[in-house]
């Protein structure tokens, strides 16, 4: 895939920060392509993109928002 492949995608976005256990964090973005089920995966540390389908990531879209004052 190339840029021009994702240049398609919705306005609307959800951001992940994922803490790992040394404390580093790692922040990633999920769009969904216009006129289509699937999705893109963007890793704030790299260039790449991955296409994801409905299925794949249905789990993430399940996801409640929470503080780290919930854990």
């Amino acid at each position: 895939m190339t840029a021009d492949d994702f240049a398609d995608e919705t306005q609307s976005s959800r951001q992940f920060t994922l803490t790992l256990a040394d404390g580093r964090k790692r922040v990633y973005r999920l769009s969904q392509l216009k006129d289509s089920a699937d999705y893109v995966l963007r890793d704030g540390e790299h260039p790449w993109r991955f296409q994801l389908s409905t299925y794949d990531v249905g789990d993430l879209l399940a996801l409640e928002v929470k503080n780290n004052a919930d854990f």
